[in-house]
C-alpha cells in the first residue's frame, strides 16, 4: 500500500472517530437538555397552576356562604399567601426562562444530529455549532442574555 493510501486511510478513520465522538455528545446532550426541558416545565407550569388555584380558592372561600367559622379568614389569607410565594418563587427562579431555554437548546442539538446524518456532513461547523449552543443555553439560563434576545 502507498504512503499516500495510507493516509487516506488514517484520515477517514480519523473522521470517523471524530464523527462517532461528535455523535456521542449530542446524544448526551439531547438528553440532558431534554430532562432539563422537562424538568423546568413541571416546575413552571406547577407553580402557574398552583398559584392560580391557591388564588382562587382564596376568593372562593371568602365568597362561599356555606362556609363559616372564625378559620374562614384564616384559611383565606394562607392561600392568597401560598398564591403570592408560588408567583414569586416562579418569577426568581427563572423557571419559565429556563424552561425556554432548555427548549432551544434541545432543539438545536437535534438540528446538530439531523445534520450529522448526512455523510457529507462538515464535522468542523457540528463542533462548532455544538459549543455554541451549550455557551447559548448557559447564557439564556442563567439571564445573561435576558434583554438582548428578548
Amino acid at each position: 500500500m502507498t504512503d499516500e493510501a495510507l493516509g487516506d486511510r488514517a484520515t477517514t478513520s480519523s473522521d470517523t472517530s471524530e464523527r462517532e465522538l461528535l455523535l456521542d455528545e449530542i446524544s448526551r446532550l439531547e438528553q440532558s437538555f431534554r430532562r432539563a426541558k422537562d424538568r423546568w416545565n413541571r416546575r413552571y407550569y406547577g407553580t402557574l397552576l398552583g398559584s392560580v388555584l391557591a388564588s382562587a380558592s382564596a376568593a372562593l372561600v371568602l365568597k362561599l356562604e356555606t362556609i363559616t367559622g372564625e378559620w374562614k379568614v384564616d384559611l383565606a389569607a394562607v392561600l392568597a399567601t401560598s398564591a403570592a410565594v408560588l408567583t414569586s418563587a416562579m418569577h426568581v427562579g427563572g423557571f419559565e426562562r429556563r424552561w425556554r431555554a432548555a427548549r432551544r437548546a434541545r432543539s438545536t442539538i437535534h438540528q446538530l444530529r439531523l445534520q450529522m446524518l448526512d455523510s457529507d456532513a462538515d464535522l468542523k461547523s457540528v463542533n462548532h455549532g455544538l459549543r455554541d449552543a451549550i455557551a447559548e443555553y448557559d447564557r439564556d439560563a442563567s439571564g445573561a442574555g435576558v434583554g438582548a434576545a428578548q
